[in-house]
């Protein structure tokens, strides 16, 4: 069963867990980390999010953002 759509309040910050398949790694490297960090960074200016702090494990991603749209 797929989840339900998250709940959106303007300027509410929401708690993101990003996973690998089945809990992998998806971070071998520090590049890997550094590359990942670049691309958040472009998507939350293109599509309007806040990133307020984050944390890279080997196999997951935390972010606690703040989206500017339910979109």
């Amino acid at each position: 069963m797929a989840r339900l759509p998250r709940y959106f309040v303007k300027g509410q910050p929401q708690s993101v867990i990003h996973r690998g398949y089945d809990q992998e790694t998806v971070f071998f490297h520090d590049d890997d980390c550094q590359y990942y960090v670049e691309c958040l960074e472009d998507a939350s200016r293109h599509y309007g999010l806040a990133i307020h702090a984050y944390v890279l494990m080997d196999n997951h991603v935390h972010l606690l953002a703040t989206p500017e749209t339910s979109q």
